[in-house]
């Protein structure tokens, strides 16, 4: 096929071949880029079931938009009626290829396995079971990027399931126990996958290997792999544990949501970015005492002196330029909200006598009404972590969070509430998009309630500092990005003219106060690391921006700096890549 012209598309070479397909990268003519062209094999066209378990997988592909999942631009068909998927074509290699040359350090092997994590709590939210994780479908790109690919196997939540004709599903090197058992087969099998894939990384080899299928089928149902340290020394021993998890052969034993390992392998990470593993490195026994100290004491000066560069870095972090007028309509408009890739914004604006919400797209055209056809109020929009929904709060059908699509269309009632008033917050969502966060008010105290997407059940965290109750009702919850605490603002006088900010810190549920009740501090923000926190306040005599820095552990760093002088500003949002709408 090398030169031939399929669609609009010119074949260039072929990158490889599966049993579900033959890959070729490929130019698109229309739009100048280079893609790649997933076909079936002519073999197996003919096999409507295959054919449907291809649709199959661009389906369910094609649902989603996350950073760690391959893009699907369109599936389509050639004249003598082979299917093809045109897929964003990456430049980079498999993990399989890394794996087999011993490429990974242990950092890089945690840092991959979050971001597959990642791209499988997406995967999971939209009701899809990938089904055949392994390190063949995972791309790494050549800037670190990691991309979940194929598809071919998932299953959509509700769609008909496609018949197998009692074949085992999924390449038996990477299948769970109870795909080898050819039962039906939920989430948590992509879970076993990870975890083999997790093994495979750190030692080389996959935890059961055997030349014989079937051989290999009883090792997964019923041995143990070996311990990481017989197969590569220096491996963490708290990686063990995870990994021992993530491959219990009894699915309710094992982690029961994606999110729950990406949690642990976050804090692995974060152990890991601490150490200096370097120092291990040094080939001392070569060296004089007094030489060794000198090479260590550089070192040190040397780390310190860049930890001191980037903090200074990232307190520097806004530089204030003439400001863009995004919006021109009469009326109030409210509680902005960038999407995640930034090029988009969300607020609400009672332009038509009702409040609606609104997205501008910045520099190109005019602000869209998502809300228009319904009388209700629609207020305090919140972006999903992929920008494809927002979520918000309505009066509507009763009451409640509702969640439409970013682009328009009938937003959905997925939880019922009693009346808003006073909750002056925007629906929070979780980095992984399966929990939403928002504050409550009863006869009982204050809370923040976490609402789980993928269960329709909540969670309550009451607001207490110490043992008291915090004074006033909470409002403009924020969750930061690494998703260990909430900053929110609390009113201690009745006309919410002395404020105070407030985080929560998840581990441990413990408030810790970050102004001091004495001036008007609100609208908290994050930094994209976590480790700023931004809010305006009136401390310098007008309304500005401050920011404090935050410790690793929630606690503050250091008093509040101001960021801008004399401005008058009513509220901050601020996009990822940093930049800033007043």
């Amino acid at each position: 096929m090398i030169g031939q012209i399929i669609s609009h598309y010119k074949i260039l070479e072929k990158l490889g071949a599966g049993g579900m397909g033959v890959v070729y990268k490929a130019q698109d003519l229309k739009l100048d880029r280079f893609v790649a062209l997933k076909f079936l094999p002519p073999d197996l066209s003919v096999n409507e079931e295959e054919k449907q378990r291809f649709i199959h997988e661009a389906k369910a592909a094609s649902a989603l938009d996350h950073p760690n999942i391959c893009n699907i631009h369109e599936i389509d068909e050639t004249k003598d009626g082979q299917i093809f998927i045109c897929m964003a074509h990456y430049e980079g290699e498999t993990l399989q290829k890394k794996v087999s040359s011993n490429q990974l350090s242990v950092n890089s092997v945690i840092d991959i396995a979050i971001k597959i994590a990642q791209g499988l709590a997406a995967v999971h939210a939209h009701g899809i079971v990938h089904r055949d994780i392994k390190p063949a479908n995972i791309i790494v790109t050549n800037d670190g990027a990691v991309k979940i690919v194929d598809f071919g196997i998932a299953k959509l939540a509700g769609a008909t399931r496609i018949p197998t004709t009692g074949t085992t599903i999924g390449t038996p090197m990477y299948i769970s126990p109870e795909q080898a058992r050819g039962e039906t087969v939920d989430h948590r099998t992509d879970i076993w996958s990870l975890g083999v894939v997790l093994y495979e990384m750190l030692t080389g080899r996959p935890p059961f290997k055997e030349e014989v299928e079937q051989a290999l089928l009883y090792s997964i149902l019923h041995e143990k792999p070996k311990p990481l340290s017989k197969y590569r020394a220096g491996v963490p021993e708290r990686l063990q544990p995870i990994v021992d998890k993530a491959l219990d052969k009894n699915p309710e034993a094992r982690y029961q949501h994606i999110e729950e390992l990406l949690a642990d392998l976050r804090q692995e990470s974060e152990r890991q970015s601490q150490a200096f593993p370097f120092l291990g490195k040094l080939p001392m026994p070569k060296l004089t005492f007094r030489i060794a100290a000198v090479v260590l004491g550089l070192m040190v000066l040397i780390v310190g002196i860049l930890s001191y560069i980037q903090l200074r870095r990232d307190i520097t972090i806004l530089r204030l330029t003439k400001p863009a007028q995004v919006t021109s309509a009469i009326g109030v408009e409210d509680f902005p909200t960038w999407s995640p890739e930034g090029g988009r914004l969300a607020y609400q604006a009672n332009e038509s006598g009702n409040w609606d919400i609104w997205v501008a797209q910045l520099g190109k055209g005019q602000p869209v009404n998502l809300t228009e056809n319904h009388p209700s109020p629609y207020l305090f929009p919140s972006w999903s972590p992929d920008g494809s929904q927002i979520a918000f709060w309505s009066d509507r059908d009763g009451g409640g969070l509702f969640i439409m699509p970013a682009l328009g269309g009938v937003p959905r009632k997925v939880l019922a509430t009693q009346s808003i008033e006073g909750q002056l917050t925007q629906p929070q969502w979780s980095m992984e998009g399966t929990e939403i966060a928002y504050l409550s008010t009863t006869s009982s105290g204050h809370f923040i309630e976490l609402y789980s997407l993928r269960t329709g059940k909540s969670r309550q965290i009451q607001l207490r500092a110490g043992k008291e109750a915090i004074l006033g009702i909470p409002y403009e919850l924020r969750w930061s990005p690494n998703g260990r605490y909430f900053a929110f603002v609390d009113a201690v006088s009745n006309l919410a003219v002395v404020t105070r900010i407030w985080i929560l810190r998840l581990t441990d549920e413990k408030l810790i106060p970050v102004t001091e009740a004495r001036t008007n501090d609100w609208s908290p923000t994050w930094s994209k690391d976590g480790r700023l926190l931004y809010f305006v306040s009136n401390r310098g005599g007008s309304m500005d921006i401050w920011q404090q820095q935050i410790k690793n552990d929630g606690s503050l760093d250091g008093s509040p700096l101001p960021v801008t002088t004399g401005i008058g500003i009513r509220r901050a949002a601020f996009s990822a890549d940093g930049w800033m709408f007043m």
